[in-house]
């Protein structure tokens, strides 16, 4: 250590040198270091999804739920398994044991899964993933003189463009819930050999999803979809319904009505009045929380040009803000505990000596910085 002292004691060349590289290194780390309000941590939480549309809760815990968990309880690496049956798909949380390698449970569970579960006709393929932890950038209220398919349409053409920028989710809350509702009598179900069950049943083997692969990749990567299943009031009235002992089926809206509507039984918001949506941007732990606020905002700036008379876009928190307050807090404390040093220096020391000495506690900041940059 003191031959590596009277090195650069005898070679000043080489400390200047050192000393500008740690300063250029600090920058370029604090540009690149992300900069996020918690500290990141792996959860050791694996779920696992199945779908299984048209399924009665009692038939997925038979044909998926009971499987899939005969199938991996025995992994040494699990500590906990908690299942979910429902109408139309099964849900697992998986929560792994202390210090177990995330990535060779998510395969060896995978693998577990595909060797000794067989797929009852009609369900989907499992989707097996790590449970990723999301932070909310801000929250955004849009309300106006809209009915709620306008609204709707609005909150969900947000969270199109959000997503386009690099924003990784949006979450809502007070989104109407549309739904389509079906009527018809008895006596034209009678007549057509159907009853209600069947007639449900028939319409849902119609309209139905198909997993078509994924897209993007890491904490981006998103499930991608072919839509069979009809989405508007149309669609569902073309729905060709098939009949027993006839060759020819009959259009849905030849023997029901079909009706566009708002689930009335769904939550709803309103502000000062009027309906509203609430859209909350979120970051997974990958992003810097600065980075994806200046996205948002300038979004939004652009997103307000654009609104329909009457319809305002109103931040209503900015969770970013308290950690772009929090770094301004350290600066200024920085800065003045550095004022009061370099008085106290200049008061005892002379003046090339007191330079030096000050200089060297944000070189040594920057190049701690840089540090941390280079090691994640």
């Amino acid at each position: 250590m003191i031959s590596f002292v009277h090195m650069f004691a005898k070679h000043r060349v080489a400390a200047n040198l050192l000393m500008v590289i740690m300063i250029i290194a600090g920058f370029i780390g604090v540009d690149r270091l992300r900069t996020q309000f918690f500290p990141s941590f792996e959860l050791d939480i694996i779920t696992v999804s199945v779908a299984w549309p048209g399924a009665t809760a009692e038939d997925v815990q038979e044909g998926l739920t009971v499987p899939i968990e005969n199938a991996i309880e025995e992994l040494a690496v699990i500590d906990s398994i908690d299942a979910t049956s429902q109408f139309g798909s099964a849900s697992f949380r998986i929560e792994l044991v202390d210090g177990a390698n995330l990535s060779q449970a998510l395969d060896d569970i995978s693998q577990r899964i595909d060797q000794n579960l067989t797929l009852p006709e009609g369900a989907e393929d499992p989707m097996v993933s790590s449970l990723t932890r999301y932070e909310d950038i801000s929250n955004l209220l849009i309300t106006g003189p809209l009915t709620p398919f306008e609204l709707q349409k609005l909150a969900l053409k947000a969270e199109q463009e959000l997503l386009a920028r690099g924003i990784r989710k949006v979450d809502f809350r007070g989104l109407p819930t549309r739904e389509m509702q079906i009527e018809t009598s008895a006596e034209t179900l009678a007549s057509l050999g159907l009853t209600l069950d069947m007639l449900a049943d028939r319409i849902l083997t119609q309209a139905r999803d198909l997993p078509a692969g994924t897209a993007g990749r890491d904490d981006g990567e998103r499930q991608l979809r072919s839509l069979e299943q009809g989405r508007s009031q149309t669609d569902i009235a073309n729905t060709i319904i098939a009949l027993d002992g006839s060759p020819v089926g009959m259009r849905l809206g030849s023997i029901a009505t079909v009706r566009d509507r708002v689930d009335p039984k769904a939550p709803y918001l309103t502000y000062q009045g009027q309906s509203a949506v609430e859209i909350i941007p979120q970051r997974t732990e990958n992003d810097s929380t600065l980075e994806m606020a200046e996205i948002t905002n300038q979004w939004l700036t652009e997103a307000r040009a654009q609104l329909p008379e009457g319809t305002e876009l109103i931040v209503l928190d900015e969770r970013w803000q308290y950690l772009d307050d929090r770094i301004n807090l350290l600066l200024e404390n920085g800065l003045t505990g550095l004022l009061f040093v370099v008085i106290i220096l200049y008061l005892f020391l002379n003046q090339r000596v007191a330079f030096w000495v000050t200089l060297g506690i944000p070189v040594s900041f920057l190049a701690t910085l840089a540090i941390l940059w280079m090691i994640g």
